[in-house]
């Protein structure tokens, strides 16, 4: 389902013609969608791919090149060793992890907000890969949230607002 969600992602044209974006390294464990095969390939057709890094319960931004280039982070996660500040503007896209999605974009993640502060920020498209069963219906929203654009699943892809 993955490969097939990777396949829906790339046909975005969002995505396909990006210069730069934002995404997330996958926590295979907590069921998110395995998207690395689509970093590699965006990474070799010359698109800066960053990753969050975490530093003081802050999101900064490391340039993903290899998974070999990478640590695991303050919570477990493969992070770039190395990172900076990028402003959201300087964006095109920003791939947004969710354990769950409704059809409205409201997502649940894991609720820290770290994510939320981010995305109030960005001034481009939110689009959030999911696998089918994990678009539910109702997801109450809070003040803080931040809804994504698009999601991408194995079997749709569903513009919650024209990007």
């Amino acid at each position: 389902m993955s490969e097939a969600i990777c396949h829906n992602l790339y046909q975005l044209d969002i995505l396909s013609s990006a210069k730069r974006i934002h995404s997330f390294w996958p926590l295979l464990a907590k069921n998110e969608v395995d998207i690395r095969p689509l970093l590699r390939k965006l990474t070799r057709d010359g698109v800066k791919v960053f990753l969050p890094v975490m530093k003081n319960a802050q999101m900064h931004h490391g340039l993903f090149t290899t998974e070999e280039s990478m640590i695991s982070g303050p919570y477990g996660i493969l992070e770039p060793m190395h990172y900076e500040k990028v402003p959201p503007l300087n964006l095109d896209a920003i791939l947004v992890p969710a354990l769950a999605t409704d059809h409205k974009g409201n997502r649940i993640g894991y609720g820290a907000g770290i994510y939320d502060r981010f995305l109030a920020t960005a001034g481009c498209p939110l689009i959030s890969p999911v696998f089918g069963d994990q678009v539910v219906s109702g997801i109450r929203k809070e003040p803080h949230d931040v809804c994504v654009d698009t999601l991408v699943t194995e079997r749709s892809i569903h513009h919650v607002r024209t990007m």
